[in-house]
């Protein structure tokens, strides 16, 4: 019953609530991996990669432990999802990983076995995303396809998923399929809504935000981060740190793309969002934040910190294999030195 609220709570994103179902069932002896994952999938949403990691270790550990003893099949039930989570937390720590295939393990989930292998097609289809492969992408996603017509939850986390990777890694063009992108926006945001994940719409909001600004719609996206900065005031969870970091991100990306040119208040909503990446160490997305933030600087400053910011963010991108930012990184410090 214990295991199942577990599940419940990381799906809804009480993450506060599941950190302590979780101690204590593993206080109370229930050694299970899938005890484990689900606890390492809510310190990631709250931020903490670093320690998600070391439960996630355990968890590998336990499945390598129980198959040697004999008391799990060949193919241990739990090994996929922990591989494959395992990976993607990796990818946000350590830019060397960042492209990372997933060695064939794209095709270990199956619709019918299971959440954990739903969870293990979503690692798989970000893996894909990172390495610009749409049609591996599409191939992760299929199983979560096959239950988003009867699953609220699931059906919320791919449309949101969609918006997210395809905004971050086609770039930097903005996508063909906008319009499609912000139907998926809104459609995360309502399957949020009907489950009262209240996590869920803020992150909906922040990629619909990020959608009209592709669109030119400065005015919608700034109504957008004002209703999820309305719904982050009264959400008492640990999760808020990453939440407000993106909203952070995109507030500056519309102060700068605004026609006002709000270079003041782009650098200090940008600087609150390098501080949240700094403290969660997701390297790729504080690299991001930097070239935005040494474009804010260098409205207002001399040229030294902005060069910086951007020297940072090229190393970053060239350890992570990121092409086409590392490329515009290098366009800007020629332009500036």
């Amino acid at each position: 019953m214990a295991q199942a609220e577990l599940a419940y709570q990381v799906a809804v994103e009480e993450h506060a609530a599941a950190l302590v179902t979780a101690d204590d069932l593993l206080a109370a002896g229930v050694r299970r991996a899938k005890v484990l994952w689900l606890k390492a999938q809510s310190l990631q949403r709250v931020g903490d990669y670093t320690q998600a990691g070391t439960v996630l270790r355990q968890a590998a550990g336990l499945v390598e432990a129980e198959r040697e003893q004999g008391r799990a099949a060949e193919r241990h039930p739990a090994g996929p999802v922990v591989t494959a989570l395992l990976r993607d937390n990796d990818a946000v720590l350590r830019p060397e990983h960042w492209r990372a295939a997933p060695d064939g393990l794209i095709h270990a989930a199956t619709p019918g076995d299971g959440e954990g292998s739903l969870v293990a097609a979503l690692m798989n289809a970000r893996c894909a995303a990172r390495r610009g492969d749409w049609h591996a992408y599409d191939q992760a996603m299929r199983p979560i396809e096959a239950v988003r017509a009867r699953d609220v939850a699931w059906d919320g986390v791919a449309a949101c998923e969609r918006v997210q990777r395809s905004l971050d890694h086609a770039w930097p063009k903005p996508p063909d399929d906008l319009h499609l992108l912000r139907a998926d926006a809104i459609r995360a945001l309502l399957a949020f809504k009907a489950m009262d994940n209240v996590p869920g719409q803020v992150r909906a909001r922040t990629q619909l935000a990020r959608v009209l600004l592709a669109q030119d719609d400065v005015a919608g996206c700034y109504a957008q981060i004002e209703r999820a900065r309305s719904l982050l005031a009264g959400l008492g969870d640990p999760a808020i740190l990453r939440l407000q970091a993106g909203l952070d991100w995109v507030h500056g990306e519309a102060d700068l793309n605004g026609q006002a040119g709000k270079a003041e208040p782009a650098s200090q909503v940008l600087a609150r969002a390098e501080q949240a990446y700094q403290s969660t160490g997701e390297a790729w997305h504080l690299a991001c934040v930097r070239v935005r933030l040494a474009q804010a600087g260098r409205m207002l400053h001399p040229p030294g910190p902005a060069v910086q910011h951007v020297l940072h963010a090229a190393l970053t991108f060239d350890a992570c294999g990121d092409a086409a930012r590392y490329a515009y990184c290098v366009e800007l410090l020629r332009a500036w030195c």
